[in-house]
């Protein structure tokens, strides 16, 4: 684990091949985060990066099972929209608003996603 305050870019994660999963937290800054070919990546924890709007190379992720985000400015419409990756089973996307949070688990509960918890393996 390694903690950096005020990350602007993280560059492509797809330079690295083996990583299996990304924790991102209290990152104001940062507004994107590409996720190139990554054929290991299968949990992804994005939380309180409040700028965060854009996460290309999403739905191409062969391996991810977990993802999870809140207090974003992720456009979650756009995100179920375009698709999620084939491989995942566990989705938790939040906004920090109640009527919407219930909204938003209901259409994930309604796609098949479990977002009761997730896993922390």
């Amino acid at each position: 684990m390694i903690r950096v305050r005020g990350l602007e870019t993280l560059g492509d994660i797809g330079r690295f091949p083996l990583l299996q999963a990304l924790w991102v937290e209290d990152q104001i800054k940062l507004r994107q985060i590409a996720l190139g070919p990554n054929p290991a990546l299968e949990h992804l924890h994005l939380h309180t990066c409040k700028t965060l709007d854009s996460l290309p190379g999403l739905a191409a992720l062969p391996a991810l099972r977990q993802l999870s985000a809140s207090e974003t400015m992720l456009d979650i419409d756009a995100l179920l929209a375009h698709g999620l990756p084939a491989s995942l089973t566990h989705a938790r996307l939040r906004t920090g608003r109640k009527t919407r949070d219930d909204a938003i688990a209901a259409q994930l509960a309604q796609l098949g996603y479990d977002s009761a918890r997730v896993l922390l393996t």
